[in-house]
């Protein structure tokens, strides 16, 4: 298949319970360096706390206050050409309940505008404590637009930084654009 960079909204982020206890990392800890290494504001994400993981999820409120607006901004700016197929998309949020608009992502799985993407590659943050303790943390992206034509990958990491920067920056006006990342799929 090979490997595409996306721009998506992180909805999901799962972190090894496992992983934390080896490290003698807190959930809060976790929390912070989600917010500070990955600029997530993590207020817009319910958590979850089982035996085996910590579940972050996108708050229904969070997608249900921002999401449209964010979309009517940034497709025109992302998808200039290709105003038909996210007028359809926005037509079909608008018309729907935000409860529906996971279920109607992951049934257009595969496609670039608009569908829940499982393959995201995953993220490794590093603490600053004894050992520097690494959790991996696992994502599910609504992935908004994925790019024409496979990538190399190595040495892409330092470039996605700087594209939620860019993100962030452009569509300050959106809070929900903090959710928003550059990644590798596929």
């Amino acid at each position: 298949m090979g490997q595409f960079i996306a721009i998506g909204l992180m909805y999901n982020a799962v972190a090894s319970k496992e992983e934390m206890d080896r490290g003698n990392i807190t959930v809060e800890e976790l929390r912070n360096e989600m917010q500070q290494s990955l600029s997530y504001d993590m207020t817009f994400y319910d958590e979850e706390i089982t035996d085996n993981r910590i579940v972050y999820t996108l708050k229904d409120d969070v997608m249900k206050e921002g999401l449209i607006p964010f979309l009517e901004v940034f497709y025109p700016v992302i998808q200039p050409d290709d105003k038909e197929e996210y007028a359809k998309i926005l037509k079909i949020l608008q018309s729907t309940a935000p409860d529906d608009w996971i279920e109607y992502a992951k049934g257009r799985m595969g496609e670039p505008f608009f569908s829940m993407d499982n393959y995201a590659e995953s993220s490794y943050i590093r603490f600053e404590k004894a050992f520097r303790p690494s959790v991996r943390i696992s994502f599910k992206f609504i992935m908004l637009k994925m790019g024409y034509g496979k990538i190399s990958t190595e040495g892409m990491e330092d470039f996605f930084e700087i594209f939620k920067y860019c993100i962030n920056g452009t569509f300050k006006d959106y809070p929900i654009a903090k959710s928003i990342n550059a990644y590798i799929t596929g």
